[in-house]
């Protein structure tokens, strides 16, 4: 699993390289946003980013990712499925 945080998604790369899957982590189609014929590793930012997606795991049999900006864990691979990571602490 390899998270793009400029994208907010999350692909799964086989050992040659081959894309397998790719999920958005906002429930988007993450190519209506973005260009698949940008290298966006070439351009400065993508900000303002929706999520900004920090990790992917596995719990259970399902993936999940985890997303910074939305303070929560959604999987990936059952929609629907989320956890809150905000805490109830207040920020200074």
């Amino acid at each position: 699993m390899v998270v793009v945080t400029g994208l907010d998604m999350v692909i799964e790369v086989a050992p040659d390289g081959a894309v397998l899957r790719e999920w958005s982590v906002v429930g988007e189609d993450t190519w209506s946003r973005f260009s698949r014929e940008v290298d966006y590793r070439k351009v400065p930012t993508t900000r303002p980013r929706r999520a900004h997606p920090i990790f992917a795991f596995l719990l259970g049999n399902d993936i999940w990712a985890t997303r910074c900006n939305l303070k929560d864990a959604v999987c990936l691979t059952k929609p629907g499925k989320r956890i809150d990571i905000a805490g109830s602490y207040a920020h200074e």
